[in-house]
């Protein structure tokens, strides 16, 4: 797995923000945002927490480990409002 990881962003990321944002990937244990396990079955990818759309900055503390569906579904919403939806997500599955 660390592997396709580290192929991931061979040229897009650089220095320490590289290999601290693997290891960050490689040892969350679940996603920020709707807690799924970090387990393979889903695909991870890092979030800019604050999105860059909206003024975020590129850094470390900016990103969270997030699955695919909650990374793709969050787009550019800050991260307020994305998770006030996904509550309204969960409650309306479990009615």
């Amino acid at each position: 797995m660390e592997t396709t990881i580290r192929r991931k962003y061979p040229s897009s990321w650089h220095g320490p923000i590289r290999d601290e944002g693997i290891d960050l990937l490689l040892n969350a244990p679940c996603c920020h945002y709707c807690k799924h396990p970090n387990d393979g079955t889903v695909t991870f990818s890092l979030d800019h927490y604050h999105p860059l759309a909206l003024g975020g900055p590129h850094t470390l503390e900016n990103l969270r480990p997030a699955c695919w569906p909650c990374n793709a579904a969050k787009m550019d919403m800050p991260p307020e409002q994305f998770v006030r939806w996904l509550n309204g997500v969960v409650f309306r599955l479990s009615s």
